[in-house]
Protein backbone atom coordinates (compact mmCIF):
# COMPACT_ATOMS: atom_id res chain seq x y z
CA UNK A 1 0.00 0.00 0.00
CA UNK A 2 3.09 2.07 0.92
CA UNK A 3 4.63 1.89 -2.30
CA UNK A 4 1.17 2.27 -4.10
CA UNK A 5 1.24 5.65 -2.22
CA UNK A 6 4.38 6.74 -3.13
CA UNK A 7 3.81 6.48 -6.99
CA UNK A 8 0.59 8.16 -6.53
CA UNK A 9 2.49 11.38 -5.14
CA UNK A 10 5.40 11.07 -7.32
CA UNK A 11 3.09 10.56 -10.31
CA UNK A 12 0.64 13.71 -9.26
CA UNK A 13 4.04 15.80 -8.73
CA UNK A 14 5.88 15.15 -11.99
CA UNK A 15 3.36 16.54 -14.59
CA UNK A 16 3.16 19.86 -12.56
CA UNK A 17 6.83 20.12 -11.75
CA UNK A 18 7.46 19.66 -15.67
CA UNK A 19 5.04 22.71 -16.63
CA UNK A 20 6.39 25.05 -13.54
CA UNK A 21 9.61 24.19 -14.98
CA UNK A 22 9.44 25.17 -18.29
CA UNK A 23 6.63 28.07 -17.76
CA UNK A 24 8.64 29.75 -15.03
CA UNK A 25 12.36 29.25 -17.27
CA UNK A 26 10.63 30.91 -20.32
CA UNK A 27 9.54 33.79 -18.17
CA UNK A 28 12.68 34.17 -16.47
CA UNK A 29 14.17 34.15 -20.22
CA UNK A 30 11.64 37.12 -21.48
CA UNK A 31 12.77 39.17 -18.26
CA UNK A 32 16.26 38.43 -19.59
CA UNK A 33 15.53 39.55 -23.17
CA UNK A 34 13.08 42.49 -21.94
CA UNK A 35 16.65 44.23 -20.59
CA UNK A 36 18.46 43.71 -23.54
CA UNK A 37 15.88 44.27 -25.76
CA UNK A 38 18.03 47.52 -27.03
CA UNK A 39 20.83 45.76 -27.50
CA UNK A 40 19.52 43.01 -29.62
CA UNK A 41 17.48 45.32 -32.20
CA UNK A 42 18.76 46.30 -35.10
CA UNK A 43 22.06 43.94 -35.51
CA UNK A 44 20.40 41.40 -38.28
CA UNK A 45 21.49 38.32 -35.93
CA UNK A 46 20.24 35.09 -37.31
CA UNK A 47 17.69 32.43 -36.21
CA UNK A 48 20.45 30.56 -35.09
CA UNK A 49 22.74 33.14 -32.95
CA UNK A 50 19.49 34.10 -31.20
CA UNK A 51 18.45 30.35 -30.25
CA UNK A 52 22.13 29.60 -29.58
CA UNK A 53 21.80 32.28 -26.71
CA UNK A 54 18.47 31.33 -25.65
CA UNK A 55 19.76 27.69 -24.94
CA UNK A 56 23.04 29.13 -22.71
CA UNK A 57 20.83 31.78 -21.20
CA UNK A 58 18.36 29.06 -20.21
CA UNK A 59 21.00 26.96 -18.85
CA UNK A 60 22.07 29.68 -17.28
CA UNK A 61 18.88 30.53 -15.24
CA UNK A 62 18.21 26.76 -14.28
CA UNK A 63 19.29 27.41 -10.77
CA UNK A 64 16.46 30.14 -10.35
CA UNK A 65 13.65 28.14 -12.23
CA UNK A 66 14.12 24.70 -9.77
CA UNK A 67 13.39 26.22 -6.71
CA UNK A 68 10.15 27.95 -7.57
CA UNK A 69 8.86 24.90 -10.24
CA UNK A 70 9.52 22.84 -7.17
CA UNK A 71 7.63 24.88 -4.53
CA UNK A 72 4.85 25.45 -6.88
CA UNK A 73 4.18 21.88 -8.24
CA UNK A 74 4.34 20.69 -4.78
CA UNK A 75 1.51 23.23 -3.62
CA UNK A 76 -0.22 22.28 -6.99
CA UNK A 77 0.15 18.26 -6.13
CA UNK A 78 -1.20 18.20 -2.55
CA UNK A 79 -3.96 20.91 -3.20
CA UNK A 80 -4.99 18.22 -6.07
CA UNK A 81 -4.70 16.28 -3.90
CA UNK A 82 -6.90 17.95 -1.47
CA UNK A 83 -9.77 18.87 -3.50
CA UNK A 84 -10.25 14.87 -4.77
CA UNK A 85 -10.40 14.35 -0.95
CA UNK A 86 -7.79 11.88 -1.44
CA UNK A 87 -5.78 13.20 1.45
CA UNK A 88 -8.74 12.66 3.63
CA UNK A 89 -8.63 8.97 2.72
CA UNK A 90 -5.16 8.76 3.43
CA UNK A 91 -5.16 10.50 6.76
CA UNK A 92 -8.26 8.62 7.39
CA UNK A 93 -6.15 5.67 6.55
CA UNK A 94 -4.00 6.25 9.54
CA UNK A 95 -1.02 6.97 7.42
CA UNK A 96 1.05 10.41 8.89
CA UNK A 97 1.57 13.79 7.07
CA UNK A 98 5.42 13.13 7.03
CA UNK A 99 5.02 9.86 5.70
CA UNK A 100 3.09 10.91 2.68
CA UNK A 101 5.29 13.60 2.14
CA UNK A 102 8.72 11.36 2.15
CA UNK A 103 8.32 10.92 -1.60
CA UNK A 104 8.43 14.30 -2.59
CA UNK A 105 11.06 15.23 -0.23
CA UNK A 106 13.39 12.16 -1.81
CA UNK A 107 12.50 13.35 -5.13
CA UNK A 108 13.34 16.78 -3.48
CA UNK A 109 16.60 15.79 -2.68
CA UNK A 110 17.28 14.06 -5.50
CA UNK A 111 16.25 17.42 -7.78
CA UNK A 112 18.68 19.14 -5.32
CA UNK A 113 21.71 16.93 -5.72
CA UNK A 114 21.22 17.38 -9.87
CA UNK A 115 21.10 20.95 -9.46
CA UNK A 116 24.00 20.83 -7.62
CA UNK A 117 25.58 18.76 -10.46
CA UNK A 118 24.63 20.97 -13.23
CA UNK A 119 26.02 24.34 -11.61
CA UNK A 120 29.09 22.78 -10.83
CA UNK A 121 30.14 21.45 -14.50
CA UNK A 122 27.30 23.06 -16.66
CA UNK A 123 26.36 26.69 -16.13
CA UNK A 124 30.12 28.03 -15.60
CA UNK A 125 30.37 26.72 -19.22
CA UNK A 126 26.98 27.98 -20.14
CA UNK A 127 27.29 31.00 -18.39
CA UNK A 128 30.66 32.22 -20.51
CA UNK A 129 29.68 31.27 -23.34
CA UNK A 130 25.92 33.62 -23.03
CA UNK A 131 28.77 36.31 -21.71
CA UNK A 132 30.72 35.71 -25.01
CA UNK A 133 27.56 36.30 -27.07
CA UNK A 134 26.11 38.95 -25.27
CA UNK A 135 29.28 41.07 -25.36
CA UNK A 136 29.67 40.41 -29.27
CA UNK A 137 26.05 41.07 -29.50
CA UNK A 138 26.03 44.30 -27.79
CA UNK A 139 29.32 45.22 -29.68
CA UNK A 140 28.59 43.98 -33.12
CA UNK A 141 27.65 47.44 -34.56
CA UNK A 142 28.17 50.05 -31.21
CA UNK A 143 26.34 53.06 -33.10
CA UNK A 144 23.72 51.60 -32.51
CA UNK A 145 23.77 52.45 -28.83
CA UNK A 146 24.67 55.83 -29.37
CA UNK A 147 22.21 58.27 -28.39
CA UNK A 148 22.94 62.04 -28.79
CA UNK A 149 22.67 63.94 -25.69
CA UNK A 150 23.81 60.97 -23.52
CA UNK A 151 26.80 59.72 -22.28
CA UNK A 152 28.17 56.35 -23.31
CA UNK A 153 29.89 54.46 -20.63
CA UNK A 154 30.54 50.76 -21.96
CA UNK A 155 33.73 51.81 -23.23
CA UNK A 156 36.73 50.72 -19.67
CA UNK A 157 37.69 53.30 -18.02
CA UNK A 158 35.98 56.16 -20.24
CA UNK A 159 32.60 58.08 -20.23
CA UNK A 160 31.69 59.62 -23.78
CA UNK A 161 28.90 62.14 -24.47
CA UNK A 162 27.34 61.98 -27.69
CA UNK A 163 27.23 65.29 -28.86
CA UNK A 164 26.05 64.74 -32.28
CA UNK A 165 25.14 61.27 -34.34
CA UNK A 166 25.86 61.61 -38.34
CA UNK A 167 22.88 59.73 -40.10
CA UNK A 168 23.83 56.29 -41.73
CA UNK A 169 23.54 57.82 -44.68
CA UNK A 170 24.67 55.75 -47.91
CA UNK A 171 25.09 58.09 -50.67
CA UNK A 172 27.19 60.23 -48.54
CA UNK A 173 29.76 57.61 -47.97
CA UNK A 174 33.20 57.74 -50.14
CA UNK A 175 33.10 54.57 -51.76
CA UNK A 176 35.88 55.30 -54.24
CA UNK A 177 38.92 57.18 -52.88
CA UNK A 178 41.04 59.43 -54.88
CA UNK A 179 44.59 60.62 -55.05
CA UNK A 180 43.57 64.00 -54.17
CA UNK A 181 41.67 62.20 -51.22
CA UNK A 182 45.44 62.20 -49.72
CA UNK A 183 45.89 66.16 -50.08
CA UNK A 184 42.40 66.87 -47.63
CA UNK A 185 43.49 69.35 -45.22
CA UNK A 186 42.04 67.60 -41.50
CA UNK A 187 43.78 66.45 -38.61
CA UNK A 188 42.77 63.33 -39.23
CA UNK A 189 44.37 62.60 -42.92
CA UNK A 190 47.45 60.80 -41.36
CA UNK A 191 49.20 61.31 -45.01
CA UNK A 192 49.29 65.24 -44.49
CA UNK A 193 49.82 65.04 -40.67
CA UNK A 194 52.31 62.62 -39.01
CA UNK A 195 51.80 60.29 -36.18
CA UNK A 196 48.40 59.01 -34.64
CA UNK A 197 44.79 61.34 -35.49
CA UNK A 198 43.40 63.44 -32.43
CA UNK A 199 40.83 60.88 -31.17
CA UNK A 200 39.26 57.56 -32.56
CA UNK A 201 38.12 56.92 -36.09
CA UNK A 202 36.09 53.88 -35.55
CA UNK A 203 34.81 51.85 -32.45
CA UNK A 204 36.06 48.20 -32.84
CA UNK A 205 33.81 44.90 -31.68
CA UNK A 206 35.17 41.83 -29.54
CA UNK A 207 36.53 40.20 -32.19
CA UNK A 208 38.65 43.16 -33.71
CA UNK A 209 40.45 43.25 -30.17
CA UNK A 210 40.76 39.40 -29.80
CA UNK A 211 42.43 39.81 -33.17
CA UNK A 212 45.09 42.44 -31.85
CA UNK A 213 45.29 40.37 -28.47
CA UNK A 214 46.23 37.37 -30.54
CA UNK A 215 47.34 37.87 -33.82
CA UNK A 216 47.33 35.04 -36.89
CA UNK A 217 50.83 34.27 -38.19
CA UNK A 218 50.97 35.00 -41.62
CA UNK A 219 53.44 36.46 -44.58
CA UNK A 220 50.14 38.86 -46.02
CA UNK A 221 51.81 42.25 -45.96
CA UNK A 222 48.83 43.91 -48.45
CA UNK A 223 45.53 43.64 -48.64
CA UNK A 224 42.96 44.69 -50.55
CA UNK A 225 38.52 44.98 -50.35
CA UNK A 226 37.19 41.84 -51.04
CA UNK A 227 34.33 42.36 -54.39
CA UNK A 228 33.17 39.06 -53.55
CA UNK A 229 33.28 38.51 -49.63
CA UNK A 230 31.82 42.23 -49.31
CA UNK A 231 32.96 43.74 -45.75
CA UNK A 232 36.13 41.55 -46.11
CA UNK A 233 39.93 42.21 -47.68
CA UNK A 234 41.75 39.89 -50.43
CA UNK A 235 45.59 39.59 -48.70
CA UNK A 236 48.62 38.94 -50.83
CA UNK A 237 52.30 38.04 -50.08
CA UNK A 238 54.28 39.78 -53.10
CA UNK A 239 53.26 43.10 -55.33
CA UNK A 240 52.09 41.16 -58.20
CA UNK A 241 49.26 39.34 -56.32
CA UNK A 242 47.91 42.79 -55.05
CA UNK A 243 47.95 43.87 -58.04
CA UNK A 244 45.93 41.17 -58.95
CA UNK A 245 43.02 42.00 -56.08
CA UNK A 246 43.68 45.35 -56.75
CA UNK A 247 43.24 45.46 -60.33
CA UNK A 248 39.38 43.25 -59.55
CA UNK A 249 38.63 45.45 -57.26
CA UNK A 250 39.36 48.24 -60.00
CA UNK A 251 37.14 46.14 -62.54
CA UNK A 252 34.41 45.95 -60.03
CA UNK A 253 33.88 49.77 -58.86
CA UNK A 254 34.13 50.90 -62.64
CA UNK A 255 31.50 48.13 -63.63
CA UNK A 256 28.92 49.52 -61.04
CA UNK A 257 29.39 53.05 -62.32
CA UNK A 258 30.64 54.84 -58.81
CA UNK A 259 32.86 57.47 -59.49
CA UNK A 260 32.84 58.53 -55.77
Amino acid sequence: MFKKLDILIIKAFIGPFIATFFITLVVLVMQFFWLYIDDFVGKGLGPDIVLRFIWYQSAVLVPLAMPLAILLSSLMTFGNLGESFELVAIKSAGISLLRFMRPLLIVATFLSAAAFMFSNFIIPVAWLNSRTMLSDIVYAKPAFDLKEGVFYDKINDFVIKIVKKEANDFNRVIKRVLYKDLETVSPYNTYRNFGLPPGPIAMPDVSAIDAVLNPEKHNYIYFCASVTNFGYHEFAVTPAQHEVNRQKYVAWVNKQGIKR
